[in-house]
């Protein structure tokens, strides 16, 4: 079948975050958690197990990552053969 020139040949995975700072003495959620997702070319959420580099930084919880203590942790996934990584830092 032909295909469409103006459609990309293979759609890009993308992360929702690179490097992201938690603030772990914030007292409001947002401050301390977020939620890192990987989509497909077409904006759908992709169902994939986060893991972190370092214990005892953040949690992880489906796509919610909250921090436990300061430090720096990379979290990453693989899809497909490729890993996609965030950097997490927290901080006082």
């Amino acid at each position: 079948e032909p295909t469409d020139p103006s459609e990309p040949a293979e759609k890009t995975v993308t992360i929702s975050h690179e490097d992201v700072t938690l603030l772990i003495s914030s007292g409001t959620e947002y401050d301390r958690s977020f939620n890192l997702r990987l989509k497909d070319g077409d904006g759908n959420v992709l169902e994939v197990t986060w893991t972190a580099e370092t214990e005892g930084i953040v949690t992880i919880e489906g796509n919610k990552i909250t921090c436990l203590a300061v430090g720096e942790t990379k979290v990453s996934t693989t899809y497909e053969g490729v890993t996609y990584t965030c950097i997490v830092r927290v901080s006082e």
